[in-house]
């Protein structure tokens, strides 16, 4: 963390900086801007409110938290992702903001440059900063470079997130935020908030396989609410195994498992009724399933 009071490409001490006027923002507009920064962050701390928030906006926020919620949850690969999106104005060129979140419910990790600032500046680089209870994470974009002054309008995020989820139901991230002009202006700063359902089972299950009846394949889909080891196991009426399609740790989460009506040898297996069993801690249930051909 830069902690002294001096910079060579700027004038003044921190945190009263004036970089040169020479109308692009570079690397040396970025050192001025970390001197700052880290000031500010060794200063303050993570306080509940970034220094602009006096100075609240009163119209309605242009950022939006948005939660990510897959179409399919059997395809899904259980990570929570949120995305910062906003129109990003002409005139934008940092994103300031305090994440706060209950740090015993959710924690927040790979944040990554959405790339709406790209298509208007040469480089954006991102900043983080989490406190050591994991309850709130300092971040900041801003644009260096030669401004893009034909640049596009797209739909792509700000910035996108993960979150870890450790609580059932729903948890709420709150954002206070600040928006800076090129000109090194402050032009809006609000507040937002997201509630965040956690998808993630609450219970093991197993489902009926579909289709069913079959011939030829079908899919048996399961829930795990924790992190289990797993069996899944194929029995025809006569309690003989017949196949063991799963049998290993899963993750928490939806999955599936799909039998091309074989044993365990590789051989077809003949028309009639078959039980699909999954045995997982604390939990075992069996389904019935037809095979027609």
């Amino acid at each position: 963390m830069v902690t002294s009071s001096l910079c060579i490409f700027a004038t003044g001490t921190v945190p009263d900086l004036t970089p040169p006027p020479d109308g692009a923002l570079d690397f040396e507009d970025l050192v001025v801007f970390l001197q700052m920064w880290n000031w500010s962050f060794a200063s303050n701390g993570f306080a509940k409110s970034i220094p602009t928030i006096a100075k609240r906006t009163l119209t309605e926020p242009s950022l939006s938290l948005v939660h990510e919620v897959p179409d399919n949850l059997w395809e899904w690969d259980g990570n929570t992702v949120i995305r910062l999106k906003g129109q990003v104005a002409d005139e934008l060129m940092m994103v300031e903001g305090l994440l706060s979140v209950d740090g015993s419910q959710m924690r927040l990790y790979r944040f990554t440059n959405g790339g709406a600032l790209a298509g208007h500046w040469s480089s954006v680089p991102l900043f983080v900063q989490a406190s050591d209870d994991s309850s709130q994470y300092l971040v900041a974009m801003v644009g260096l470079g030669n401004r893009n002054e034909e640049s596009e309008k797209n739909e792509r995020p700000i910035l996108t997130f993960e979150a870890d989820l450790a609580g059932k139901g729903t948890q709420t991230i709150a954002l206070d935020y600040t928006l800076w002009r090129r000109e090194g202006q402050v032009f809006e700063v609000g507040a937002i908030t997201l509630a965040v359902e956690n998808l993630l089972p609450t219970q093991f299950a197993l489902h009926q396989n579909y289709p069913n009846p079959f011939n030829s394949t079908t899919t048996i889909r399961y829930e795990l609410p924790k992190a289990s080891k797993v069996q899944l196991r194929i029995y025809n009426l006569l309690g003989q195994k017949v196949i063991r399609l799963v049998d290993e740790d899963r993750t928490p989460g939806y999955h599936k498992a799909i039998w091309s009506v074989r044993d365990s040898r590789g051989r077809s297996v003949s028309s009639g009724i078959y039980i699909a069993r999954l045995v997982a801690p604390g939990y075992v249930k069996s389904v019935k399933m037809v095979i027609l051909k």
